[in-house]
């Protein structure tokens, strides 16, 4: 086959209106690129993919994190945009042969975060359309809501569990009705193979699947800009009344110190409808008081961080 015939099997393969802007690109972006150096390079592939989506389809996406499941797959979290403003932030499975992660590090790059990131959001553009089209959470009931965010920062990574006791102690503001409502929307959205009920001691198992299943749609608002508050200084604490420390809150979430007649303790809170929040309770056994108040709000922000900003405790994605 001529290397004409070669370019006409592969313009068929990209489309046309890939094809055309090769010229735009390699012209304002890569000239010290040639055509077969892209499309024969997965780097440049991706670099090339992502600049086309980004200034010819006005599309954006921007990969947060990812990490490996305790299912043994590639998962993502990312924020889909529309303009300027972030509009769904997402959690995806990604197909770990189609990123080309080995064919890149034996032609040698470096296989950085970046690198990854950006070979994991050209996967992610090929099927924009879909993953848009996925419910909205907020379009769901306030218990939906509420157990999709508990997977979603739950400690652990593959599974949550509500049992009849916590059900009775976290769950109580929730009706017989609201659970029925909850089980119809289970079958409406086809998440029987992602929610169970009364599976052993469980009213309720949650698989972490379920956040591949919705869009966490975003307001136009920043929902991300935090607010630190020292409510209370550690030199007015003690041993005998109950306390606000302090708090470090957003929009949806919120992180706030007590120290109730001498024992401390973090109360951690999911906003889950206009006027309604979500509580659960930690022990906070590094706190003591010869800290100073500024440490204590700086761990503070720390735990708000790694309970509600998704999954820093997943660099240790193993390299291809």
């Amino acid at each position: 086959m001529s290397i004409l015939q070669e370019y006409e099997v592969a313009k068929k393969i990209i489309g046309k209106e890939r094809w055309d802007s090769f010229d735009t690109y390699i012209n304002t972006r890569r000239p010290d690129l040639l055509l077969d150096q892209i499309i024969y390079n997965p780097k440049n592939w991706n670099d090339f993919e992502i600049w086309f989506q980004e200034n010819i389809k006005l599309n954006k996406i921007e990969v947060l994190d990812f990490w490996k499941s305790d299912f043994d797959d590639l998962r993502c979290n990312a924020i889909i945009y529309k303009g300027n403003y972030k509009v769904a932030n997402i959690t995806e499975i990604i197909d770990e042969d189609s990123l080309f992660l080995e064919e890149m590090s034996k032609r040698g790059y470096r296989m950085s975060n970046n690198v990854i990131k950006d070979a994991i959001k050209v996967q992610l553009y090929k099927k924009i359309d879909e993953i848009s089209k996925k419910p909205k959470i907020s379009e769901t009931s306030n218990l939906m809501q509420s157990i999709y965010n508990e997977i979603n920062t739950s400690i652990s990574n593959n599974m949550y569990f509500v049992s009849e006791e916590q059900w009775n102690d976290f769950y109580s503001d929730y009706s017989d009705k609201d659970f029925e409502l909850f089980k119809n929307e289970v079958k409406e959205y086809n998440l029987e193979n992602v929610i169970a009920f009364n599976n052993d001691d469980s009213k309720i198992t949650v698989y972490a699947n379920l956040e591949t299943k919705f869009n966490n749609d975003l307001s136009k608002e920043k929902t991300d800009t935090k607010e630190w508050e020292i409510v209370t200084h550690i030199k007015d604490l003690n041993q005998s009344d109950n306390f606000i420390v302090s708090r470090v809150i957003n929009k949806n979430y919120c992180a706030e110190l007590h120290y109730n007649k001498g024992k401390p303790y973090v109360e951690f809170s999911t906003k889950v409808s206009s006027n309604k929040w979500i509580n659960k309770k930690e022990e906070a056994g590094w706190f003591n008081i010869r800290l100073e108040d500024y440490d204590v709000l700086f761990m503070l922000d720390s735990l708000f961080d790694k309970r509600f900003i998704k999954r820093d405790k997943h660099n240790d994605f193993e390299r291809v």
